[in-house]
């Protein structure tokens, strides 16, 4: 998969000569990060060559992108001790972890409580958040027990840190401020103004590269990107299918 920039506007197409310049300049800017990333292309597996306990980690993509398959694979090999909150119990039955259903009458600030004071006690080391917009959402004033995970989760227990991991088709409606704070974002394929307007706000370019038409659907590629750093076109994650019901409801 080669990521090309698009065919260069007409230079009358612009207001003024600072403006054509201007453009030029983030243009170059945008050619050498996908030159960058296409040297990096089939990077498989990245996330999971990270350590990532304690940290905050979203993965976004629209529906069939393949970000749940890589939400299970990074759960399966980074953690021991999950604790997954999920509406699509199907989705994680197979899997090896703690597992809460969720639905709309489901008070999820209670069910953090809940889950923190499990961090605390040391009973597990991720904290996943299944469809994450229908309890975060921008212009929503989030309650007291979300705020203080996403503000000290580090601290629980101390010394180590439980993780917190994000998964949402529609990370344009969950707050700015926790989408930028995550250590590691891992993006499927998502499409709209609004996914380009938010991800361009948090590393400029990057909602541009996102919502390409040449980053097409169920490629199953992704971009990984690391807090401070560039973003990183990967290679899909293995699949591993599962057939044993290994799930714990609670």
């Amino acid at each position: 998969m080669k990521l090309e920039y698009d065919v260069e506007r007409q230079q009358n197409s612009f207001k003024t000569e600072k403006d054509y310049k201007d453009y030029q300049i983030e243009r170059r800017i945008h050619i050498n990060m996908i030159d960058s990333m296409n040297e990096d292309l089939l990077k498989n597996d990245s996330i999971t060559n990270k350590n990532i306990q304690g940290l905050k980690i979203a993965v976004f993509g629209t529906q069939g992108s393949g970000k749940t398959e890589c939400s299970k694979h990074v759960i399966r090999t980074s953690f021991k001790a999950p604790l997954v909150l999920t509406p699509h119990i199907h989705d994680f039955e197979n899997e090896k972890c703690n597992l809460i259903i969720t639905n709309n009458e489901t008070d999820m600030d209670d069910l953090i409580c809940d889950a923190v004071k499990l961090a605390k006690a040391g009973k597990i080391d991720v904290i996943v958040i299944d469809e994450a917009d229908m309890w975060f959402r921008s212009g929503q004033n989030l309650k007291p027990n979300a705020v203080d995970l996403f503000s000290n989760h580090r601290h629980y227990p101390e010394g180590k840190g439980v993780s917190v991991m994000l998964i949402s088709r529609r990370p344009q409606d969950i707050p700015t401020i926790y989408v930028e704070s995550c250590q590691f974002i891992l993006i499927y394929k998502l499409e709209g103004d609004n996914v380009q307007k938010k991800f361009n706000g948090i590393k400029k370019g990057f909602g541009d590269l996102i919502t390409r038409e040449e980053f097409k659907y169920k490629t199953y590629l992704y971009f990984l990107k690391e807090i401070g750093e560039e973003p990183v076109l990967c290679s899909p994650i293995p699949y591993k299918e599962k057939k044993t019901k290994k799930a714990v409801l609670l």
